[in-house]
Order: C-alpha cells, then structure tokens, then sequence
C-alpha cells in the first residue's frame, strides 16, 4: 500500500498536476502518510476463523424454529392462546 500510494503521488507530480499548489513535499509526505493509514485500515488481513460443521452450526434467533421464540413463534402462541 505504501509503494502504492508513493508512486500515485509521483506520477502526480511528475505529470504537473500538483505544480500550482501550495503543498510543499513535507505535506505531501503526510497526506502521503494518511492515505497508507486508512488504507491499511481498510485493507488489513482478516483473521480466519476455523469453521463450523453444518450440522452444529445454531440456527440464527428468529430464524423460524420454533425453540428460539422467534416472530413466527410468537405469533403460534398468540394465535393457540385465542383458539384455545
């Protein structure tokens, strides 16, 4: 990300399009600085976690199953209690 970021700012510069700003190379160096910090933020390697076998993955809560008391089984319950 660094040489990445180095080299957009030279081509910037070299191509002339920084000519007619008042930005001198320290601030350069620190826009330069900013940008491969949020950039490595951004971009930083995700830990991988190992997996789960399907079958003793949990179902989500409210995902339907009627032991996780999700919508649809409040909406049994309320729908017996007026039945019964």
């Amino acid at each position: 990300i660094e040489r990445i970021t180095q080299r957009i700012i030279a081509a910037r510069l070299a191509d002339g399009q920084l000519a007619e700003t008042n930005l001198t190379l320290r601030d350069l160096g620190l826009i330069r600085d900013a940008f491969v910090q949020v950039l490595e933020g951004i971009y930083h390697p995700r830990i991988r976690y190992p997996e789960e076998p399907a079958s003793e993955q949990a179902p989500a809560p409210g995902d339907g199953h009627p032991d996780e008391g999700g919508p649809e089984s409040a909406d049994r319950s309320s729908a017996a209690e007026a039945s019964g």
